[in-house]
């Protein structure tokens, strides 16, 4: 052998080595994956981040990224970032908000995925339908929210009454009697462009069977029953404090702990707050939303679903692995227990059985309170989801905040109860036409 022959052995096995490695260093980068969610508190950004490390830790080739952004931020803010190819892999969201969003274009089915929870967990059938639409699901729902009527039960027995109130009737008149005595009776949003509002004024119209978009998306929202069913709230409104046209969810949750009213309408976030802030804790109970005469047991149910955008199908496989371990019990319960102990609520019947859920203490102090929160889970529901056909605006309507603004409008008294239904009415349809 020549001596250059020689020397063209060895480089081509050093080139050989050299590429081999290469390649393992390549085959050895992770999937990165980006998700956003509206969960800006501390403690649950930790959360997340406790379940993004366990993930990390059992799959070792993907690397999870998340970020925060405030609630009223998050629509404008994704929408511009896959407008511009620079949003994340995937984000957690509202209904409303993925109706628009795949308007635009954006999301990719997760139809197998969603039947591979439901078939390991079990969905509850109502939660499970929001995110159904055009054939496909396009996010997979993975926690609900759901308003209860909150009372003080030792103040109810103070003024003589053994049961917290069952029907529209009986609210109004303990309302009234706690008026008459020289307190606020109840904690009632009446402010326009909030969701707080929003959300309380459908789970009444949901108890009287007053329907904003019928079977086939029209909108019908100017009928009797939404008409009846904002006289009430007017009349309700007069034992709340007068500055309630202009609460948050904030103003409405401290009216309550505050002990300044004996009734709010409140989500299970409160619970935390009652342990640190008040000394009645322990007297504080919660209803399904009361239901009129004619009506039937409803209530809201809002329920979080998380949208995968990316179309690398590496990338989808990871989405869809973190996903999956994101439901795995030990996980799950646990996840939502400390997100915000009472306001997150599985979906699931295991997660509903959950050890890791039911262990927390705060959960556990409050079982009655959180199993009511379960039941209407069940019953409740979200306007302009109750049917597989939608109405196509019915994103845009929903992030309007119209039915708060009809009820502000009549509160203030800018309007009849029956000019204020006719403005929101025309209001949606309006957006339609834009």
């Amino acid at each position: 052998m020549s001596k250059a022959k020689s020397h063209v052995l060895p480089i081509f096995i050093v080139l050989v080595m050299v590429l081999g490695l290469w390649g393992v260093v390549q085959a050895k980068d992770p999937v990165k994956i980006t998700f956003w969610h509206a969960e800006t508190q501390p403690i649950r950004v930790q959360t997340f981040q406790t379940i993004i490390d366990r993930f990390e830790a059992e799959n070792p080739g993907i690397k999870v990224s998340q970020a925060a952004y405030p609630n009223a931020d998050m629509f404008p803010k994704i929408t511009a970032a896959l407008l511009t190819d620079t949003g994340p892999d995937m984000a957690f969201g509202t209904p409303e908000r993925a109706m628009a969003i795949r308007k635009m274009g954006f999301g990719e089915p997760v139809d197998d995925l969603v039947a591979k929870i439901d078939e390991t967990y079990k969905y509850v059938p109502k939660p499970k339908t929001l995110y159904y639409f055009d054939g496909h699901y396009w996010a997979v729902p993975v926690w609900s929210i759901t308003i209860m009527l909150y009372y003080r039960d030792d103040l109810l027995k103070q003024h003589g009454f053994d049961e917290p109130p069952r029907t529209w009737d009986e609210l109004l008149a303990m309302a009234r009697t706690f008026s008459e005595a020289g307190k606020f009776g109840i904690g009632l949003p009446a402010s326009s462009g909030l969701n707080c509002t929003e959300q309380v004024v459908w789970s009444f119209l949901s108890t009287k069977g007053a329907q904003v978009y019928d079977e086939e998306g029209n909108i019908v929202f100017n009928n009797p029953k939404t008409v009846e069913t904002y006289d009430y709230l007017v009349e309700l409104a007069k034992y709340s404090p007068p500055d309630c046209t202009g609460w948050s969810w904030a103003e409405t949750k401290l009216s309550f702990t505050s002990g300044s009213v004996p009734f709010a309408f409140l989500f299970g976030s409160t619970l935390l707050d009652l342990v640190q802030q008040t000394d009645f804790a322990d007297e504080v109970k919660a209803v399904t939303i009361p239901i009129p005469e004619d009506g039937k047991h409803g209530g809201l149910t809002h329920t979080e679903g998380v949208m995968v955008y990316t179309k690398d199908k590496a990338k989808q496989e990871a989405c869809a692995k973190f996903i999956e371990f994101f439901f795995r019990p030990d996980n799950y319960g646990w996840f939502l227990a400390n997100m915000q102990p009472g306001l997150a609520l599985p979906i699931t019947e295991t997660g509903m059985a959950s050890k890791e859920f039911w262990e927390h203490p705060t959960l556990a102090r409050f079982e009655d309170i959180m199993n009511a929160q379960l039941e209407q889970v069940w019953t409740g529901s979200l306007f302009g989801f109750e049917y597989e056909k939608r109405n196509p605006y019915v994103g845009e309507i929903g992030v309007s905040f119209i039915l708060a603004e009809t009820l502000q409008r009549a509160v203030a008294k800018q309007l009849t109860v029956e000019k204020a239904v006719e403005w929101g009415h025309n209001r949606m349809l309006s957006i339609t036409e834009d």
